[in-house]
């Protein structure tokens, strides 16, 4: 081989392990993605305890932005001791993080306050999976320097966990649930009826939506149509009233009584266009309804067969 072939081959192996360093510290600086494991919106504080240290430095970094920070990573070495920058109003905060299974001293502080410093922030913080020592707090309180320790990351991460709660619920009803029409109070009793009703069933989920926002709408709709159906405004909100009470968590059953209602109701005023007296009806209608309360089946067969006999009486 020829002096000027070993100078190419040689080149080519120092660029090739210059590529090789290149990739790895690429791969180090890059924030760590979760595992299953280790799913932020999932955690606890026993998956804390068992992160390595900067998939915990990413961790906090999400919770803190649940809280309303703006967060940003430092350099996975050469830190000068501070692990996430974080923004909130006007004020800076170089902060450390400390991910350890006994209780963290006044050096973690002290490099907290010197990084500060370092990255011409306003406040230095400290976060711990853990407990400070005495003295650890005794310094944080002479520098200023702000403290969050097992207690308080227990906290921020049930705010965390439940503000996620909360996004998802919402993106999943937005995604399943058209809330065209209907009012925050309605629309939000729907969903939670069929969440309930149908845990974990999308489908019948979407059915039951359906059917029960029809429901409430023909229930608001006849409000309007009452005189086409010869009844009065006050007299359907009777109706509407008991069928609250009777049934309150279902619009579909509601609707179903109201209408039996309505059409007990037809049946005395038919009977009052062909002569029978009002104060008669009327004592009907109070008979019924306080001997058959809740059964329009049998109201209706009640009246009917009265009727008839009065029919035949006359």
């Amino acid at each position: 081989m020829e002096p000027k072939d070993h100078i190419v081959t040689g080149l080519l192996m120092l660029l090739g392990l210059i590529l090789i360093l290149w990739s790895n510290k690429k791969k180090k600086s890059s924030p760590p993605d979760f595992s299953p494991e280790q799913d932020p919106e999932e955690s606890d504080m026993d998956d804390v305890d068992n992160m390595d240290g900067r998939v915990f430095e990413s961790y906090v970094s999400k919770i803190l932005e649940s809280q309303g920070y703006y967060t940003e990573l430092t350099p996975p070495t050469n830190d000068f001791g501070i692990d996430i920058i974080a923004k909130i109003d006007e004020t800076k905060i170089a902060i450390q993080v400390k991910r350890h299974s006994s209780k963290i001293s006044r050096r973690a502080i002290s490099d907290a306050v010197t990084g500060k410093e370092y990255y011409n922030c306003d406040k230095a913080m400290v976060i711990t999976n853990n407990y400070f020592t005495s003295s650890a707090i005794e310094i944080a309180q002479k520098t200023d320097c702000i403290l969050v320790d097992r207690r308080g990351l227990e906290n921020w991460i049930f705010d965390f966990k439940e503000k996620s709660n909360k996004n998802k619920h919402a993106e999943y009803c937005n995604e399943n649930f058209n809330k065209t029409d209907l009012p925050e109070e309605i629309y939000n009793k729907i969903v939670a009826r069929a969440l309930k009703k149908f845990e974990k069933n999308i489908g019948a989920q979407r059915i039951f939506f359906d059917a029960e926002k029809e429901a409430y709408l023909n229930i608001i709709n006849n409000i309007y149509k009452t005189i086409e159906n010869d009844i009065s405004y006050k007299t359907y909100k009777i109706f509407v009233s008991n069928s609250m009470r009777i049934l309150p968590e279902s619009f579909i059953e509601q609707q179903e009584i109201i209408n039996y209602q309505i059409k007990i109701y037809k049946i005395l005023l038919s009977y009052r266009k062909k002569g029978v007296p009002k104060n008669l009806l009327r004592k009907l209608w109070v008979y019924v309804n306080n001997n058959y309360k809740e059964d329009f089946i049998s109201q209706e067969r009640i009246i009917k067969e009265k009727l008839i006999k009065y029919d035949k009486e006359k």
